[in-house]
């Protein structure tokens, strides 16, 4: 029964596979503009970590179950059959009485059930159902882990925009002083050096443009790692019209007893344990 439950599990993970590349094959053909909860949504479906816990999991609660029927007795039967022919006659021919067929088979059923193994059959059963609540709380913190990711990088994505749209607002201005800055030089209201330093401040807010139009780009392909994505999907994140923020501030002792109450990795316990946090 254990290696026929593994190749189920195995046989899940490849069509997991082949499911997930050939979404993932889907997406170059269309542009994706994601806001947060899509980007987190997405990698807790798709992330290959997670994924590979929830296989984990399930491989916990099958060998559960079989830690569970250790309590149940078993059964075994074989069956054996033989046919014999037999000829009675003579040599020549004469005579071909007392031949035909014999048949004789043997058939058993065998039954045991486990009385008492010094309480190994209930330690077992404990044990594996520790294993299957880690795997549970594996999963969780692994999404708690993602989700803390993908926010980090859409953000910086999100600030890297606003960055954009500051410097080509100051590079607009700059380009508008260079102008003027020309014009006066040509009637002769200020003098070459003062028209030096402009464009100089102007080539200077052009660089930061380009830098901060590069620095997105980089922080916008982080994204498209964490989330798993093909490089050549046309990804970019949906940029929100405007962001509500909680004025209040959660107390620091509070946010810490609800930290060390809701954990995932607080409340793991190691197998066999007594129910101790790690």
């Amino acid at each position: 029964m254990i290696p026929r439950s593994k190749n189920i599990l195995l046989s899940v993970l490849l069509l997991s596979g082949i499911n997930a590349l050939a979404q993932d094959s889907t997406l170059i053909s269309k542009p994706l503009r994601w806001n947060l909860p899509q980007c987190i949504e997405y990698a807790k479906k798709n992330n290959i970590q997670i994924n590979s816990l929830r296989l984990s999991q399930l491989t916990s609660q099958q060998e559960f179950l079989l830690a569970k029927a250790g309590r149940l007795p078993n059964l075994s039967g074989s069956v054996s059959q033989n046919f014999t022919h037999s000829n009675g006659g003579n040599n020549s021919g004469i005579g071909a009485s007392g031949s035909g067929f014999n048949a004789s088979g043997q058939y058993s059923l065998n039954s045991s059930v486990t009385i008492y193994n010094g309480n190994y059959i209930n330690n077992n059963i404990l044990q594996k159902n520790i294993e299957v609540e880690s795997a549970n709380l594996s999963i969780i913190q692994q999404e708690n882990d993602i989700t803390l990711q993908i926010t980090q990088a859409y953000l910086t994505v999100l600030l890297d925009k606003e960055t954009i749209v500051s410097d080509t607002s100051i590079v607009n201005t700059s380009n508008a002083q260079v102008k003027l800055e020309q014009q006066r030089f040509s009637v002769g209201s200020v003098a070459k050096k003062d028209l030096i330093q402009i464009q100089a401040q102007n080539a200077t807010d052009q660089y930061n443009l380009t830098t901060a139009m590069n620095t997105e780009r980089g922080d916008l392909l982080t994204l498209k790692q964490l989330l798993l994505l093909p490089t050549d999907a046309d990804f970019d994140i949906d940029k929100p019209d405007t962001i509500v923020v909680n004025k209040s501030v959660t107390p620091l002792k509070t946010a810490e007893d609800t930290t060390l109450k809701n954990r995932p990795r607080n409340k793991e316990r190691p197998v066999g344990g007594t129910g101790c946090p790690v």
